[in-house]
């Protein structure tokens, strides 16, 4: 798991690491970004599932996304609370690990140097 922050500006850059069989989580509220929407749309062309949590079907994420959540978040006295999309997101991330967890490693064999 690994997360795609953009520190630095190098959002661009660490999306180059995603490959076809990995599953990206995109999150995104008012005000849309459109480094977010590029990020989605590049990376839905690699391949890989695409999750998007959002507040709304116009989202530009939400057309890329294999699956897509919506979360009405409340404001608090004018401060926008991303209470649910965390419990969301901490459901999701406990979900796959607790299913990863219950799967058998599947056993590799060595490979010799004629093969």
């Amino acid at each position: 798991m690994y997360l795609l922050d953009g520190m630095g500006g190098m959002l661009s850059a660490q999306a180059r690491n995603i490959a076809d069989s990995d599953v990206l989580l995109a999150v995104s509220f008012p005000p849309y970004t459109l480094e977010v929407a590029e990020l989605t749309a590049g990376a839905a062309a690699k391949g890989p599932e695409l999750i998007s949590i959002t507040d709304s079907t116009i989202d530009p994420i939400v057309g890329a996304a294999t699956v897509s959540l919506a979360v009405r978040e409340q404001d608090v006295y004018a401060c926008p609370s991303v209470t649910a999309t965390l419990c969301l997101v901490q459901l999701l991330v406990m979900s796959s690990g607790l299913r990863r967890m219950a799967k058998p490693p599947t056993p590799q064999r060595l490979r010799t140097a004629a093969e």
